[in-house]
């Protein structure tokens, strides 16, 4: 699955700072001015939760992890990863 194939939509001020956030907490991460941090992504279906992520985890260098738990997902497809460019 891909999640971000173009790259994000510009969808206004609002989901704008939502990346900034958390792309500052990146940063302080990676000065070692803060420590790990958990960051929670909360929205309604199709409001480009993951999609946010993945963008974050490839700017950052992290590595990003889906992890889906659903009954009915065949274990090979339970965990996916967008590689960092």
């Amino acid at each position: 699955m891909t999640f971000r194939l173009n790259g994000i939509i510009d969808c206004g001020e609002r989901h704008k700072h939502i990346q900034e956030k958390a792309l500052f907490l990146v940063e302080q991460i990676k000065d070692n001015q803060s420590p790990l941090v958990t960051y929670l992504l909360e929205g309604p279906t199709g409001s480009g939760k993951t999609s946010m992520a993945a963008t974050i985890g490839i700017e950052s260098d992290f590595p990003y992890v889906k992890i889906v738990s659903c009954d009915i997902i065949d274990e090979r497809k339970i965990i996916t990863s967008v590689p960092s460019c």
